[in-house]
């Protein structure tokens, strides 16, 4: 299922190229996931173990992988077993979403 399936959207220019920035294999599958499973307010949620599941990367490269996709902003640790999307990525809604988001990104939530 692509993310426009289930309503995100994905923004063209800045989506692929933080593709062509992502530098191993596993990130880009696990970013690729992520779109997938964010949720509306662009939360993602679980644990280093439950995407190692999902995705099926060796559970010692989850960290090395998280650490590239925060350092590139495409995540953001809110709290453990919680992250949100960058929504200059991709958001759910209208430009009022979006807004929300983005405020909720510049750390204001």
């Amino acid at each position: 299922m692509s993310s426009e399936q289930h309503g995100y959207r994905v923004h063209p220019k800045i989506g692929a190229a933080l593709a062509r920035r992502i530098k191993t294999k596993d990130a880009f599958k696990l970013y690729l996931y992520f779109l997938d499973k964010v949720s509306k307010n662009n939360f993602i949620n679980g644990t280093y173990e439950d995407f190692s599941i999902e995705t099926g990367i060796h559970k010692g490269n989850i960290s090395r992988v998280m650490k590239e996709l925060i350092s590139l902003n495409i995540i953001k640790k809110i709290r453990p077993s919680s992250y949100l999307l960058n929504p200059d990525i991709s958001y759910e809604g209208g430009e009022k979403m979006y807004y929300v988001v983005k405020y909720k990104w510049d750390g204001e939530i």
